[in-house]
């Protein structure tokens, strides 16, 4: 039986293949008996032998962790060609279905002849709908392939055409997997798994934001990353959802209504007096002031959430939202959280008083 922490992982980066197979990246092509389903006589979604051999020959895990690469790297790539009765199977492909039903919507105008290596990531803001406002995939503006610290912010591009896309899409993968290769701390062979998670996702982050997650009629508006760490929650939720119950989940109708996850939230109130709340005569530092209390806030509720997510036995891809003193975490909806949420609210109220 595959652990938690090789369920999250090979969930993160399910569709890591459709990155490497927009750049034209090495695949594992002997496998496409085994991984790919047939339509009427060709095999489809090939971008999980990408999934395959990121997994297989790229991603940096290390041995401390005492994770077994090949599981991940099956769990991640055969999510097109589960086998419903292998229960890790089954709570990543479900996982997969939820978070891509909730971020994918389709575009009746789109014309399938665009191209998934032509199109980027469209602004959200573009979408917002305003008097006699029509939203056209066309005209929005979208991202450039690019790290996020270097240029973060939407602009009106012009559609590359396949080539100029795919070389785009080259260059990208290439700075990607070279920082992945030349990340020490992904290699520290004595971090914990909680640690190991959390140097990965500002990695993914950096490179994945600006990555279509599906642009095949759909809009492309969400980026991988946020594709992959959504499913990696929810993979998460369900795996401890079922292993308390020790039940397995199914692909049903019936099963879909049962309540399995808890959107559980927190928040600091009095925020704006604390910050604000600065003697005048400070006035020459006040804006370090300023950026002192709101990191001292933004730690408290980081460390709630990480103390919480201790008791628990859950790790960080249960954070969905953590801004302005607010957070919310994916939790699994069983007894043993719910008395343990209970337990934690009750010791931190009396620690505030």
């Amino acid at each position: 039986m595959a652990s938690i922490e090789e369920v999250i992982l090979a969930a993160m980066f399910h569709d890591i293949g459709k990155f490497g197979q927009r750049a034209g990246a090495e695949r594992s092509d002997q496998l496409i008996e085994t991984y790919c389903p047939k339509y009427h006589g060709y095999h489809s979604h090939l971008h999980v032998l990408n999934t395959d051999y990121f997994l297989e020959n790229i991603l940096p895990i290390p041995s401390g962790l005492k994770l077994d690469r090949q599981t991940v790297a099956r769990l991640a790539a055969n999510h097109h060609k589960p086998e419903w009765s292998v229960f890790e199977e089954s709570c990543l492909v479900i996982a997969d279905f939820l978070a891509s039903g909730a971020d994918r919507y389709k575009d009746d105008e789109q014309n399938e002849e665009k191209g998934y290596i032509r199109d980027r990531l469209v602004s959200i803001f573009e979408e917002i709908e305003l008097h006699r406002h029509k939203f056209d995939v066309g005209e929005a503006q979208t991202y450039r392939l690019c790290p996020i610290d270097e240029d973060p912010y939407p602009t009106k591009l012009e559609k590359p055409d396949a080539k100029k896309g795919k070389v785009e899409y080259q260059k990208h993968w290439q700075a990607f997997t070279e920082h992945l290769k030349n990340n020490e701390v992904l290699r520290n062979k004595e971090l914990s798994f909680n640690q190991y998670l959390g140097a990965l996702c500002a990695s993914l982050e950096k490179y994945l934001w600006c990555v279509p997650a599906a642009s095949f009629k759909a809009i492309p508006d969400i980026s991988l990353y946020d594709h992959g760490y959504l499913t990696a929650s929810l993979a998460q939720a369900l795996y401890k959802y079922h292993e308390e119950l020790g039940s397995k989940p199914h692909n049903t109708e019936d099963d879909k209504k049962v309540e399995k996850f808890i959107l559980y939230g927190g928040d600091l109130s009095g925020i704006q007096n604390y910050i604000f709340d600065i003697n005048k005569s400070h006035a020459a530092g006040v804006a370090k002031l300023y950026r002192a209390r709101s990191f001292y806030l933004q730690m408290v509720t980081k460390s709630l959430v990480l103390e919480l997510l201790e008791r628990l036995g859950l790790y960080t891809v249960a954070l969905v939202m953590d801004a302005a003193g607010k957070f919310m975490l994916l939790l699994p909806n069983t007894d043993q959280i719910h008395q343990k949420t209970i337990e934690f609210e009750q010791k931190l109220e009396k620690a505030f008083l």
